[in-house]
């Protein structure tokens, strides 16, 4: 049977048209945008999507199929920083995750974490925050 919100005739549930309001779109419209926005390839934006990665998933289409959404201003980002990101080592995230796993949720596992941090801007040149969020952001590198 045809999901609710398909045959009432809107294609996709109330939060997939918040998240598009948001910026935010499955792959095949995120290649697009992004590609048009950071003056790239296709081919180079899609690579960017899959490797940050969705951000969420919404109910389209006419069976409620699960589709993942991605951000494509937070690729942007990334792809404006990625020489500067290129520049820390390979293990960077793994090196701020040791630097406060036996600690974390305390604030001494923050202030670890800061350190970390604030050590990998000074090399990338990036800031502190930058670095948090793409701590946070970017799957860790294996």
């Amino acid at each position: 049977m045809a999901a609710t919100f398909f045959r009432h005739g809107e294609g996709r549930s109330i939060n997939a048209r918040i998240a598009e309001g948001e910026g935010k779109m499955p792959l095949t419209r995120a290649t697009a945008a992004l590609a048009k926005l950071a003056k790239i390839t296709r081919k180079e934006a899609k690579a960017a999507l899959l490797k940050i990665g969705p951000c969420e998933w919404h109910h389209v289409g006419k069976y409620a199929a699960e589709t993942d959404y991605y951000d494509v201003y937070v690729v942007a980002d990334f792809i404006e920083h990625k020489p500067k990101l290129d520049l820390l080592p390979a293990d960077w995230q793994e090196q701020i995750s040791d630097a406060f796993a036996h600690i974390q949720g305390t604030p001494a596992g923050a202030a670890a974490r800061d350190a970390m941090c604030e050590k990998f801007a000074a090399v990338s040149g990036l800031s502190t925050n930058l670095i948090k969020d793409y701590y946070y952001t970017l799957p860790e590198s294996k």
